[in-house]
């Protein structure tokens, strides 16, 4: 991106991020997490639910990450569709309420795993990077909220940088 192959909207916040990410690298680092099959695209889109039963579709071949990869992407998928943005705490990606509907009934790994912060704002980044460049009114709703959460998580942008 800032050889300028690779041009996103908030291309100069989103540099911005992706080097204030690499603060929260130290704080994951020589941690040991759980490794499982990951699901890749774990989001609400490929969800299903029916009564007390929830499926997830996977149509991608297996491959391994840590536990913590498909949390953040589930969460932040989740947040970023109908989340209450404005309740997210500084420095965190998931409100309060979803985060303790979650953790209540998760046990695999703990919500302090450190795995669980950093790739939450990896994901992010991600999904910043993969946004549609199309103009429509979901996009722009979606990309918003991304932004939101971006300053929630990461902090207000420095003086003199546009969000």
């Amino acid at each position: 991106m800032e050889r300028g192959e690779r041009n996103i909207d908030g291309k100069k916040r989103f540099i911005e991020l992706a080097m204030q990410l690499q603060d929260h690298v130290p704080a994951a680092l020589g941690h040991t997490t759980k490794i499982a099959a990951k699901h890749g695209d774990l989001n609400i889109h490929n969800l299903m639910i029916a009564g007390q039963k929830t499926y997830a579709l996977d149509f991608l071949g297996i491959s391994y990450a840590p536990v913590a990869y498909d949390i953040a992407r589930v969460l932040l998928s989740y947040v970023q569709m109908v989340g209450d943005v404005d309740q997210i705490p500084n420095g965190q990606i998931v409100p309060p309420d979803i985060t303790q509907a979650f953790w209540s009934g998760y046990d695999f790994i703990d919500q302090d795993d450190p795995s669980v912060q950093f790739l939450q704002k990896t994901q992010i980044l991600m999904d910043w990077n993969r946004m549609p460049r199309n103009k429509s009114l979901d996009r722009e709703i979606r990309f918003a909220r991304l932004k939101k959460i971006a300053r929630r998580a990461f902090g207000p942008a420095k003086p003199n940088r546009p969000t």
